[in-house]
């Protein structure tokens, strides 16, 4: 695809993922010091936290390279990796996250305000025989 032809459907609202794009990480790094543009300034003490957050993110890749995640469920407290060993970790711990935590939901409560919906069924059969 060429460049041209790349930005044509980038105008259009396509999102075209290319090899050059970020990984996972990357991005959350990019997204990370977007927020903190303190950390940008190239003094001793931000060059030695980026070099920490960067060989942190290594050593990431390199476990996720080695361990791959196969599958995802949903447990009780967030989505969760299943990986090659049968491991399986939370990928985010929700449950410090969730305001109401909602244990059932009730269909037929008769005391909602107007009461329960009702539908008159209206008969529309057809004879068969005579």
């Amino acid at each position: 695809m060429t460049p041209e032809e790349m930005a044509a459907l980038k105008s259009q609202g396509f999102i075209v993922s290319t090899q050059d794009d970020p990984d996972f990480f990357d991005m959350l790094l990019n997204k990370f010091l977007e927020n903190r543009t303190d950390l940008v300034k190239q003094n001793a003490a931000n060059k030695k936290l980026l070099t920490g957050i960067r060989d942190f993110i290594d050593f990431c890749k390199s476990q996720l390279l080695s361990n791959p995640p196969v599958t995802m469920t949903y447990l009780d407290n967030g989505l969760a990796l299943q990986f090659a060993d049968y491991t399986r970790s939370v990928l985010v711990n929700n449950t410090d996250r969730q305001v109401n935590s909602v244990k059932s939901v009730v269909i037929t409560d008769s005391d909602r305000k107007g009461g329960p919906q009702v539908f008159k069924q209206v008969d529309a059969s057809i004879p068969i025989t005579r």
